[in-house]
């Protein structure tokens, strides 16, 4: 009687462990794992240095082909040619032991790769300044992202946003526009060449303007506007 129930209790834990001889599962995750970052860094060898993320889904067939063996190698056929690296994606796998070809399986992959970049930690209203307190840095997944995003926060000080931006919201070029050297509705010195002689006069910028741009200006009590390059802080130059 006891003998029965010591068996009953072995063939228990047999059934209901998963018990394999062969390779481990965490070991077959890990050699999965290694090809894929092999394979991609042989296509993407800049990424070798950012912080990835591998995940992929197995296959029944795959964990069958595998069970009960041991010295298991699992790897990207070499001959495979891929067009492009995405971050999602189906490619084969061989599974070997001992030399020996067992099968070849599909899997899905996918790829994430995680960088620090500037987010909102408040929200930034239209016109704003963006200040330090404004902003912060959070690792993100930006396999996905458009490229244009900010990795660092001394390249989105003093910027101006263009229209609101949401608490949390990462940051993109589009977004901000550099603080203008002249700003629309500031007054401004218009200086008008005649002849070899400079001569002042007084208006408003109709428009923004970064040194060298052309704006639209105005003079004082007139309601005729004029082309100008900006030239500095609160001074342009109107070439009649």
């Amino acid at each position: 009687m006891l003998k029965n129930i010591i068996i009953l209790i072995f063939l228990s834990l047999f059934f209901f462990t998963g018990y394999c001889s062969g390779d481990s599962k965490d070991l077959i995750d890990s050699k999965i794992e290694s090809s894929i970052k092999k394979f991609v860094f042989s296509k993407k060898p800049e990424w070798a240095k950012e912080q990835i993320s591998v995940n992929f889904i197995k296959t029944q067939a795959l964990m069958d082909i595998c069970d009960g063996r041991e010295n298991i190698e699992i790897t990207i056929p070499e001959d495979y040619k891929l067009s492009k690296i995405m971050t999602h994606m189906i490619i084969p796998f061989v599974v070997s032991s001992n030399k020996v070809d067992l099968g070849k399986e599909y899997l899905q992959v996918d790829i994430g790769i995680f960088k620090n970049i500037v987010v909102a930690k408040k929200k930034i209203m239209k016109g704003s300044i963006v200040s330090a307190e404004d902003i912060g840095l959070e690792n993100k997944n930006v396999s996905s992202l458009q490229q244009n995003y900010y990795a660092s926060m001394k390249d989105v000080l003093t910027k101006v946003a263009k229209g609101n931006i949401s608490e949390g919201a990462i940051l993109y070029s589009w977004m901000l526009k550099l603080k203008p050297v002249i700003a629309k509705g500031e007054k401004v010195t218009i200086l008008v060449p005649v002849e070899t002689l400079l001569v002042e006069a007084f208006g408003i910028a109709l428009e923004d303007g970064q040194t060298g741009d052309i704006i639209k200006v105005k003079r004082d009590n007139s309601k005729e506007t004029f082309n100008a390059v900006v030239l500095n802080n609160g001074v342009v130059k109107v070439s009649l």
